[in-house]
Order: C-alpha cells, then structure tokens, then sequence
C-alpha cells in the first residue's frame, strides 16, 4: 500500500491535475444541459497514465486502478476554491 499512496499523494498534490480537473469541472457546470459527459470522460482520460475505470459528475473526478486498488480522484471545494482528494472505492 505504500506505493500506492505514494502515487495517490502526487496526484492529489499535481497543481497541473488540479487546474485541468477545475476547468472541466467549471465547463460542465455551464454546458451540462446540452453537452455529453462522455466527452468529459474522453478528457479526463488523459489526465492520467494510470488505468482509467471512469469519469464521475458527483464528486466531479474519475476513477482509476492503481495496483490492486481503485481510487477516486476528485475535486473538493471549498469556499471559493478547489483541492483534489482521493478516496479508495469499489470498482
């Protein structure tokens, strides 16, 4: 588990995932009623090197395997500013 986390801390702590993951999520909140999440999955898709499983709208993030694991990699906001967190889940 400690690779894991390892690698779960530079995302979490990836300024640049951070920014990409903020303007999707701030385009989807505009675009939501007329525009398909899929090609907000496809986006996120390339947001990691790691196995992507999915894209989620709530929390807005994805899911990705690392290791055995699966984890949730998502925006947290707070007060008029964004964090990624991650979180371990199902499948």
């Amino acid at each position: 588990m400690g690779q894991v986390q390892a690698v779960v801390d530079n995302m979490v702590n990836d300024e640049q995932l951070l920014n990409w993951l903020a303007r999707l999520d701030e385009r989807w909140a505009d675009e939501r009623g007329y525009e398909d999440f899929a090609e907000y999955e496809k986006a996120m898709r390339g947001l990691t090197d790691h196995e992507f499983i999915r894209a989620t709208k709530r929390p807005f993030g994805f899911v990705v395997k690392i290791g055995r694991f699966f984890v949730s990699v998502y925006l947290k906001k707070y007060r008029g500013y964004c964090v990624l967190a991650a979180k371990s889940v199902k499948k």
